[in-house]
């Protein structure tokens, strides 16, 4: 690895760190509502989950709504949220990954991401969108069964070593 890539991932490691907390339990606010199409709300806003279709159909979305697709069903499952790099706030993104949680737990699949995974694999996406990289694939996190090692705990310990 050369000195250059060596120097970044230690930024980057620091960084995730410095951003999340396994041992801290946030408090986050959101209600599961189910109505008028939209799943959940959050501290300021909707959350809408479905296929990229309903997604697409839906009318009156304000800035602070969330849109997740539903990928659950391929045969890597996902979920995805859209232009997730707008939300830089912790406790923000810890309110939708809850919700996401509960709606796996009200429609259960074979899908299969913990929480602080994907907590890792969001900052990372954000980090990496605001360093101007592939900002076409940065822009949203798709939270498939195959990368959940990839951000476990184990990606923090190998980036400090």
């Amino acid at each position: 690895m050369n000195r250059k890539k060596k120097i970044l991932s230690g930024i980057l490691a620091l960084w995730i760190m410095g951003n999340i907390s396994y041992d801290h339990k946030s408090l986050p606010n959101y209600e599961i509502v189910m109505q008028d199409d939209c799943f959940a709300q959050y501290s300021i806003g909707k959350v809408y989950i479905g296929s990229v279709k309903f997604i697409s159909n839906l009318d009156n979305i304000s800035l602070n709504d969330i849109l997740i697709v539903d990928n659950r069903k391929n045969d890597d499952p996902s979920i995805k949220i859209l232009s997730s790099y707008k939300i830089t706030d912790a406790n923000i993104r810890n309110e939708i990954l809850e919700i996401i949680a509960e709606y796996e737990k009200e429609n259960p699949s074979s899908w299969n991401r913990s929480i602080n995974s994907m907590k890792v694999e969001w900052l990372v996406h954000n980090i990496l969108y605001y360093l101007n990289y592939e900002k076409n694939r940065t822009q949203d996190v798709d939270f498939n069964n195959s990368e959940q090692e990839i951000y476990s705990k184990k990606l923090i310990k190998n980036l400090v070593k």
